[in-house]
């Protein structure tokens, strides 16, 4: 009975953008940003894993219609405001990922990560440190760092910091860089500390060793200007 009902109301629902089902929400960080909501807060709101709200976000996976329709409950936006060819085509768009409004207003979207610009980070990176672990996205870097022994952890943390040394001497230099790569670079500085604190974090939760606690406090630490 509940089952025939499903099928029912699924009827109603838009068709999904993507092959196999889930619909394209290319509005749903704007509006998440607009809102005050991090990824974890709208994922916990709305049942998912966090990791499930940032691939939505970058385009690398369809929404469930249920849950597409719960955001915009929780974000107050009507459903087709979240999805492509809404919001943001509104809007004059000038640069790849460098949306404003009509009337000239400030930007609604940052600028799109693309996997062009996680292709160009890692070659740089392997080039110039021999390391590249600052081109995982947060969900993939979570993932590799949580299982690992304290000792290892603590050497990608140590390598990330070496690779955005690099990246900011990268953005200081004069050599002029393309506006969507300079945006890409720089808002991931503003990103991972935060991001290694986070895993940080959570390891030390884990250890019960007093000497993990204070080595991981003291990467913690040196995460700090």
């Amino acid at each position: 009975m509940a089952q025939g009902s499903d099928d029912r109301r699924g009827s109603d629902l838009p068709r999904g953008d993507f092959k196999g089902g889930g619909l394209r929400l290319s509005s749903l960080k704007h509006w998440r940003e607009r809102r005050g909501l991090s990824q974890g807060q709208l994922a916990k709101l709305v049942g998912v894993p966090r990791h499930y709200v940032q691939r939505v976000e970058q385009g690398r996976r369809g929404c469930n219609p249920w849950v597409a329709q719960k955001m915009a409950e929780e974000l107050e936006v009507d459903l087709e405001e979240l999805r492509a060819g809404s919001a943001l085509e509104k809007g004059e768009k000038g640069t790849e990922g460098d949306v404003r409004t009509r009337r000239g207003g400030p930007p609604v979207a940052k600028p799109r990560r693309s996997s062009l610009h996680w292709a160009y980070l890692e070659v740089l990176l392997e080039r110039e440190v021999g390391s590249a672990y600052s081109a995982l996205e947060e969900g993939e870097f979570e993932d590799r760092c949580m299982g690992l022994p304290v000792e290892e952890l603590l050497e990608i943390v140590s390598s990330r910091e070496r690779e955005r040394k690099l990246l900011k001497e990268v953005l200081a230099d004069t050599t002029p860089l393309h506006p969507d790569v300079r945006a890409f670079l720089e808002e991931l500085l503003r990103e991972q500390p935060g991001e290694d604190l986070r895993i940080l974090a959570a390891r030390i939760a884990q250890e019960h060793s007093q000497e993990a606690h204070e080595r991981l406090s003291r990467a913690m630490r040196g995460l700090f200007p």
